[in-house]
């Protein structure tokens, strides 16, 4: 087993048919020793293939074996040794950098259960690319915070062009990776551990190391810290208007009057978020009820699909003439409440978008809503009231 100790008496002959010993690591090499330091034992290995990984061996004489052992994974020649074959000299692999490349803004990302976020790694080994051997990246949270980093931690395989899960204590985060996500130039392999952080994730805006933790096919390694490199962040999304009640006053028939609604927007979702409205009445193609509780303003014709230029016609309609990636084809060219560029809709009864951002993090993103109300001549008297619902969405992918 690993990290085991195996004695030989010193001067004895081992027949052996095959030998295949693994340390499985550098730091749990098996030894190989004399019973009496500097006097060898002697093995005799009739297999063709003999094998000992990561072993650390000394004063063991094979010269009766078939052929060489070979210890040139990991093996140790710690002296008195013959027909034993060990790493010849060796450059062991360079750290070159971890990066979080974030697309949006310093090191936070967010916890969302979705969004693959990527670290990248580029590791040099001198003595070639296909000399690398594995790749690890230990994450630092609220439960490990000493080297190596042990509770949540990621590896790549050269020799199968994967990466894996090595430990997840809290099942924390998963990874995404595949081999599209190893590149290698010359002797420098540039790796992107693409992680995505679970909802649950224990600890938030905290700043968290990372080590990066190389070994070559001669056991090899090179391992650095990268402190405060990521923050986690759990999702939010805030959403006001300026105003909870807009009055227009007295209609008179024929006459447009206009109000504007402002919504404003924050959140960290990676992607943005989409905003909607409706009036939310059953039944009804209007927002405004008559207090007879039967008699409405009808909505304008335009819908939100399709808004159009307010020539002619009544009732009360929506445009969106300010906003963030505001859609102008759809809603016109206008830029206040009362430009007659502007296109109209109705208010329908269920939810329908009417702007969306892309990108993240939004911080007090604001649309410009404006209403217009037309009542045409036949329109009863008396007082109308009703209420347009808005809507904001995060959008995770």
């Amino acid at each position: 087993t690993v990290s085991s100790k195996m004695t030989f008496h010193a001067g004895s002959t081992y027949a052996l048919a095959a030998i295949n010993i693994n340390g499985a690591a550098v730091g749990t090499r098996i030894q190989m020793r004399s019973s009496s330091n500097g006097t060898p034992y002697n093995f005799v290995v009739s297999g063709s293939t003999p094998t000992a990984s990561y072993v650390d061996v000394k004063d063991s004489n094979a010269t009766g074996s078939s052929a060489h052992i070979n210890a040139t994974t990991g093996g140790l020649d710690s002296t008195g040794n013959t027909y034993w074959d060990f790493p010849s000299s060796n450059s062991a692999p360079t750290n070159d950098s971890l990066t979080f490349t974030n697309p949006y803004v310093s090191n936070n990302l967010i916890a969302d259960d979705t969004t693959s976020w990527d670290f990248q790694a580029k590791v040099t080994d001198a003595d070639g690319s296909t000399d690398l051997s594995t790749v690890d990246i230990g994450f630092a949270n609220s439960t490990d915070s000493t080297t190596p980093y042990n509770s949540l931690r990621y590896r790549w395989t050269r020799s199968s062009d994967t990466f894996s899960e090595v430990y997840d204590t809290q099942s924390a985060a998963t990874i995404t990776s595949t081999s599209s996500d190893s590149n290698a130039s010359g002797n420098q392999w540039t790796l992107d551990f693409k992680i995505k952080f679970n909802s649950s994730f224990t600890t938030t805006n905290t700043n968290y190391a990372a080590e990066l933790y190389s070994i070559d096919a001669a056991a090899a390694s090179d391992t650095d810290n990268y402190a405060s490199i990521y923050q986690v962040t759990a999702l939010s999304l805030s959403l006001g208007v300026d105003y909870s009640t807009i009055s227009f006053g007295n209609l008179l028939p024929g006459t447009a009057i206009t109000g504007t609604t402002i919504t404003t927007v924050t959140t960290n979702y990676p992607n943005g978020y989409s905003l909607s409205v409706y009036d939310g009445i059953s039944g009804s193609n209007s927002a405004l009820l008559h207090t007879d509780t039967i008699t409405y303003i009808l909505d304008y014709a335009g819908t939100i699909a399709t808004p159009t230029i307010w020539t002619t016609g009544t009732g009360l309609g929506i445009c969106v003439y300010s906003a963030t990636n505001k859609d102008t084809s759809k809603w016109g060219t206008g830029t206040t409440e009362t430009d007659g560029n502007n296109k109209y809709a109705g208010i329908p009864q269920t939810a329908a978008t009417i702007n969306s951002k892309i990108g993240s993090p939004t911080t007090g993103d604001n649309a410009s809503i404006g209403y217009r109300l037309v009542v045409p001549n036949n329109q009863k008297t008396g007082y109308y009231s009703g209420t347009i619902t808005y809507m904001a969405t995060g959008v995770l992918n």
